[in-house]
């Protein structure tokens, strides 16, 4: 054991071991029950010294007493104590299996508690013992004259009874325990355990037995009975019997003449978390009550447990009331317990920065970073909450990178390690490793696991905000088994609505906190049809930062207003000034809003999932017209999953050997002429060459759809999975073999990243929109005279659009939300390193707030029509892995910024061909929709002839070859439009 620590714990460690060596001279004192070893574990646990403390507390389990059945109660606080510990030190398998030992042995000898001799008075009370003046008590009580051991009568009396039943002889014998500390240290472990299992503690069998033991003592009048009260009542807790339970606790907190007794606090504590569940105000007041009586008996764990829950109820109301107590408490009790004074400088941190005092939690914060980087101090659980708190105040502070470092570091708390830490990933191991292997399964496994999916709840907020961010991260591997689950049963209804939720937790896992942030934003800036019920609630009756940050928002409105009425480009210098200043007003109110958002993303509040939209359960799906359909694919494990869902119903097939359907499109790629063949050979292929691939595909791909139910549709939207995103559905064949033809000929065909996106596809405005051009060397990227005439003839297009970036020169996303149509005539080709570090606009990759991770925040507002005819996927190119992760996070990414219609290219053109294309659609899209108008302007350059050398995927061997026709795959199956226009039922 280290010895390192405060300079009376080597003393206490000496003494034991003395006692420990020295033969008895004379009468040898009676021995009491938990051994020394044990109280030095206290000690040091509550000085923070975690790892010697669990040194001790193994010493004190080896030391106990054993009898027949094995060990004997005196190492049931041994083995809570040791639960505690790991529980800290974020091993949560081993606390768990610790406080199992503690109650097993509690129910092993469970006649104890009658053989205890229970003092006859309680007369004599004492005061309760100063604690000094960081809170002042409301409760008028005193201490209980408990004794601090007590007689236990064991083994039996009648020996020729023993003798002649047989088995071992157990003569009668006094000794003493220390029965108030085995039972408190009991109430700890019931306390905690059911904090580390939640939900999965109803009808869990430990605890049942437990409340079935408790409820049958018998006791006489005193402590004991309180006692066996309180852990029956954290038992009905945990088996989730609030009603059973709250007489228990209330009676079980004091004893009759107003006496505390050494499981008040415990009592107290349980009781406040009632309150907060109920929403009570007074329970923040009986969190420090539990406080104080904890700090009066020195059971500092549970005084700094009360502390840090006492903060969380009060976050949403921005009150900085604990600020000072727990200030004051961490300074007059840390020489007592650094556990308790880490903790209450933090709460003193956390509770300042809610009321807006910065300096003030700066200060505490580092009180607190003090204290936690001492020698010996151990104590993983409380940093990670010093990061939270850290997170809070750079928030605050504007510091955003700082802010994301301390979080980082929270996650990597909560999600790191061989094991779980955190009680909602500990669940959520047990529940997939019981569902995985057999022990639950159907309708059981997936409510469990249906439950520990759907985000942190506001009561994981109050009670550790570290296990709620843990929360808020996805689980692939869950939500496929749950979809899995439910299609082995047939229940594609709720398939598809997992299918939904697995297809956002794609984009949502690529965000800070898991799109915590974006769903703050979305909450103040979509419009009502895109919201949840839950969402509109929140934004009806918002908390203080929600409403801050809308208040921001109409700010950044009201600019983005006076932008609109000035010039795109300046006409003079005071023009030009004027402008200037219009865009740093809006910039800075972005920042502004940045900061509260950041804070709202770590509040302790109910943030409600906002995007992608959720389709929920099928009552609230819409009713599509007749022939209007919805085609998702889901993975399930290593299989693939297709859905359609059509004529108010879904069906379900397995999609064929889906790890060979990469090589397969890619060779389809290849056939159609994508990728440069060498020696300067035609890049145009014929239909005999690519057609047999896509009936292949066909077969693979839709094998679950049959001729008639795919003729029966004429508009489709898709939801590909992975490499699908490569595959041109339009070109997929329909009808036998004789009589077959393109689906795209028959079916109107567009795309969506979600269920959601597609289901409730967000409208676009009515109004005339603006729109800007960005005109790169894309189109003849060989002829720059030949370039700029077809981007301008793009331009005059549509009359009164502006050529981006302008005399300003700012990045897409604080100048995109002027516009509500922009199309980006240059290459897009996506990052290896991240997915949203690539620029839409392409000429401010390199500035701050070019990326698409910069317009998915404030301002917020992305055109609503974007198109993007040069983005060049990874099948087209040699770079990057070929997953389809990076058109899936692009099209998620635009429509998160606001963006409703989204042309994005599989494989990028070029030539006259996609200058035809954008020309007639920009001339029709005025007249008409976007899908519409850009199904006729691919007819069109389908009865075109092109010129082999305007189009710079041709090569040598095409020019010599003659004209091209448009209708050759190659110029236009590339192309994606994704934003559902499909037709609901009203």
């Amino acid at each position: 054991m280290t010895t390192n620590v405060r300079p009376w714990i080597p003393a206490i460690c000496g003494g034991l071991l003395l006692t420990m060596l020295t033969p008895a001279i004379g009468q040898t004192p009676q021995r009491s029950y938990p051994s020394q070893e044990y109280y030095v574990g206290l000690a040091l646990m509550r000085e923070a010294a975690l790892p010697d403390a669990v040194e001790m507390f193994e010493a004190s389990i080896r030391r106990g007493r054993t009898d027949p059945s094995g060990k004997w109660i005196d190492s049931i606080p041994g083995y809570a104590m040791l639960g505690e510990c790991n529980y800290q030190l974020g091993n949560l398998r081993l606390a768990h299996q610790n406080f199992d030992a503690a109650i097993g042995l509690m129910l092993r000898h469970s006649g104890w508690l009658q053989a205890v001799q229970w003092p006859q008075s309680l007369a004599g009370g004492r005061a309760p013992v100063p604690v000094g003046t960081w809170a002042a008590s409301g409760r008028r009580s005193a201490l209980a004259n408990v004794p601090e051991t007590m007689q236990i009568m064991m083994g039996s009396q009648d020996v020729l009874g023993q003798i002649q039943q047989g088995g071992t002889l157990q003569t009668a014998q006094l000794m003493k325990i220390d029965a108030a500390e085995i039972i408190r240290a009991l109430a700890w472990a019931v306390y905690r355990r059911s904090q580390i299992l939640g939900g999965l503690s109803v009808d869990d069998s430990l605890n049942e037995q437990l409340i079935s033991s408790m409820g049958r003592t018998n006791l006489p009048p005193g402590p004991g009975q309180a006692w066996v009260d309180l852990l029956r009542a954290i038992a009905l807790l945990a088996d989730n019997q609030p009603q059973q339970a709250v007489g228990l606790v209330d009676r079980a907190a004091t004893l009759p003449g107003n006496f505390d007794h050494p499981l008040t606090p415990i009592a107290l504590l349980v009781g406040a978390n009632l309150l907060t569940v109920a929403g009570k105000p007074q329970a923040t007041n009986q969190y420090v009550e539990a406080a104080l009586s904890a700090a009066a008996y020195g059971h500092y764990e549970v005084a700094a447990e009360a502390m840090r829950i006492a903060v969380g109820p009060l976050a949403s109301q921005g009150s900085g009331v604990l600020t000072g107590r727990a200030g004051a408490a961490a300074m007059q009790l840390g020489r007592k317990s650094r556990l308790m004074a880490a903790t209450c400088y933090l709460v003193a941190a956390e509770s300042a920065a809610n009321s807006g005092q910065l300096q003030v939690a700066q200060r505490s914060l580092a009180d607190a970073r003090a204290t936690l980087s001492r020698r010996n101090v151990v104590l993983p659980r409380v940093e990670a909450y010093a990061n939270y708190c850290l997170a809070i105040t750079a928030f605050q502070n504007g510091d955003t990178k700082g802010a994301a470092v301390a979080l980082d570091k929270v996650m990597a708390f909560a999600l790191g390690g061989a094991s779980p830490t955190c009680p909602h990933t500990y669940q959520l191991a047990i529940v997939q490793s019981a569902a995985g292997g057999g022990a639950i399964g159907g309708r059981t496994a997936d409510e469990l696991l249906t439950a520990l999916t759907q985000g942190p709840s506001l009561g994981q907020w109050y009670l550790d905000p570290v296990n709620a961010l843990a929360a808020t991260r996805p689980n692939a591997a869950v939500d496929q088994m749950r979809f899995s689950g439910l299609i082995q049963r047939q229940k594609y209804d709720e398939a598809l609505q997992v299918a939904d939720e697995l297809l956002g937790n794609r984009f949502r896992s690529q965000l800070p906190l898991s799109g915590r942030m974006l769903d703050a934003r979305w909450l103040v800036s979509a419009t009502p049809d895109l919201l949840s019920p839950n969402a509109l609630a929140v934004r009806d009756k918002p908390p203080a930062l929600i409403k801050s940050i809308a208040g921001l928002a109409s700010v950044m409105a009201d600019h983005q207003t006076t932008l609109a009425g000035l010039p795109f480009e300046a006409a003079d210098a005071p023009q030009a000034a004027q402008l200037q200043s219009a865009w740093t007003e809006l910039a800075t109110a972005a920042d502004q809003a940045e900061r509260l958002v950041g804070q709202a993303s770590v509040h302790r509040m109910d943030l409600p999932r906002a995007f992608p939209p959720a389709i929920g359960d099928k009552s609230m799906w819409p009713q599509l017209s007749p022939g209007s359909a919805l085609l998702t694919f889901c993975p399930a494990g290593p299989d693939l999953i297709g859905m359609l869902y059509s004529n108010g119903k879904v069906t379900a097939w397995q999609v064929a050997r889906p790890a060979s359907l990469l090589p397969q499109i890619s060779n389809w790629v290849k056939t159609l002429g994508v990728i440069r063949r060498r020696g300067g050979a035609a890049q145009l292929s014929t239909p005999d060459q690519w057609e047999p691939i896509a009936a292949a595909l066909r077969k693979q791909v839709l094998a679950g759809l049959d001729d008639p139910t795919l003729t029966a549709i004429d508009r489709l939207v898709v939801v590909p999975y992975g490499t699908l995103w490569y595959l041109p559905f339009e070109l997929l064949p329909i009808g036998g073999a004789e009589q077959s033809t393109a689906l795209g000929d028959t079916v109107t065909i567009s795309y969506a990243p979600t269920p959601g996106l597609a289901l409730n596809p967000p409208a676009l405005s009515k109004d005339k929109l603006a729109t800007g051009a960005i005109a790169g060397r894309f189109l003849a990227p060989a002829d720059a005279e030949l370039n700029e005439q077809l981007s301008q003839e793009l331009i005059d297009a549509v009359a009164g659009t502006e050529r981006l970036p302008g005399q300003a020169n700012l990045p897409g996303s604080l100048i995109g939300p002027r516009f509500g149509r922009v199309w980006v005539s240059a290459p897009i080709k996506p990052g290896t390193k991240s997915p949203l570090a690539i620029s839409p606009f392409v000429y401010d990759q390199s500035k701050l707030g070019g990326d698409l991770a910069s317009w998915i925040r404030f301002p917020w507002g992305a055109p609503g029509e974007f198109l993007m005819p040069g983005f060049q996927s990874n099948i087209s190119t040699a770079g990057g892995a070929v997953t389809g992760d990076e058109i899936f996070l692009m099209a998620c990414g635009l429509q998160a910024s606001g963006a409703k219609q989204l042309l994005i290219s599989r494989w990028a053109v070029g030539g006259t061909s996609t200058a035809a294309l954008l020309r007639e659609y920009l001339g029709e899209v005025e007249f008409s929709t976007p899908l519409d108008s850009w199904k006729r302007s691919v007819l069109l350059l389908q009865n075109q002839e092109l010129d082999p050398s305007s189009e710079p995927l041709l090569s040598d061997g095409d020019a010599k070859a003659g004209p091209a026709s448009g209708a050759n795959p190659l110029f236009w199956a590339g192309y994606m439009m994704i934003g559902a226009d499909i037709e609901r039922l009203p």
